[in-house]
């Protein structure tokens, strides 16, 4: 399964996802704010980054995306702010709404992982 960087703030929200896709067996990495996941993202292969817009720390989700990108990695954003949503859709990005059902979580990853690096796409939940 994949290696996903897991880029989220609220730890309810950090906690259930990854222990959702790691019981579907992709290998997470879930640091508690943007400088760790930019030191993540700068030190190891990933094959997702799935990021909050807004992060505890030095930037936000689109500083991450910008670094995955340079690096090949595809980005889903998960927000729950609407603002934030319309812009994301315009762009075309992939994203997910909060709040999400699991099984809403799980077909983002499985989009986002086929996802050729760099390219995205609107998902709203």
């Amino acid at each position: 399964m994949a290696r996903i960087l897991l880029a989220e703030d609220d730890i309810d929200v950090r906690l259930v996802v990854a222990e959702a896709l790691t019981h579907e067996g992709h290998d997470v990495t879930a640091p508690v704010d943007f400088d760790r996941a930019a030191e993540y993202l700068n030190s190891s292969e990933w094959d997702l980054l799935i990021s909050n817009m807004m992060l505890v720390g030095g930037g936000g989700g689109r500083d991450l995306a910008r670094l995955a990108k340079a690096r090949g990695v595809p980005t889903l954003f998960v927000t729950g702010d609407f603002a934030q949503m319309a812009v994301l859709e315009s762009e075309g990005v992939l994203f997910l709404r909060k709040p999400f059902r699991l099984q809403d979580l799980h077909a983002a990853v499985a989009a986002a992982s086929r996802a050729a690096p760099g390219a995205t796409r609107a998902r709203p939940a």
